[in-house]
């Protein structure tokens, strides 16, 4: 049996293609982002809140809850909470624009109510002597109220830096 030198080029070439090739994200973007700067509690410093002020939370254009990524938004009693020794979960109400039902002369908005949980893990931090960087691993469910209700899960990470209590959550729909 003889072996044609192309057919070995071609054989390598298929096979650095299939080994680098899937470690590339070609500009993958995420299905979800939420950025703030989240506000200490009242009464357990690790318990922080959502303000709605200078946050910000975008999902992909196309998707099913804001189809053109351009919807009015708030999170109502939002918080992101220790819970057990490392670990945090996130709690709220997301409160977003039904752009198909809002009357487009402004007279009116109409909005979806969606309860917001997930549990993180701590996966890893970095700290230094001003500042610590904490980054979470787990999953994010938006639940929109109503009959029947529907459900969205995204795969997150969570990062958060302290003593800024920055906070940025990025995720892909499961």
């Amino acid at each position: 049996m003889r072996v044609d030198l192309r057919d070995s080029a071609y054989i390598g070439i298929a096979l650095l293609f299939s080994l680098v090739i899937p470690n590339f994200s070609f500009g993958q973007q995420n299905d979800i982002e939420m950025k703030a700067n989240l506000k200490k509690g009242d009464y357990i410093d690790t318990n922080l809140w959502f303000p709605n002020e200078n946050m910000n939370l975008s999902l992909a254009k196309g998707n099913s809850i804001c189809p053109d990524s351009n919807c009015k938004l708030e999170i109502q009693d939002g918080t992101f909470n220790t819970f057990g020794s490392t670990d945090r979960y996130i709690g709220g109400t997301l409160k977003i624009e039904d752009k198909s039902k809002s009357d487009p002369q402004g007279n009116f908005t109409s909005y979806n109510y969606y309860d917001m949980s997930g549990s993180f893990s701590l996966l890893e931090s970095k700290e230094n002597q001003n500042q610590k960087i904490f980054l979470y691993g787990g999953d994010l469910t938006l639940e929109k109220k109503g009959d029947p209700p529907l459900s969205y899960g995204y795969s997150s990470k969570v990062t958060l830096e302290e003593p800024s209590n920055a906070f940025v959550l990025t995720g892909n729909i499961q």
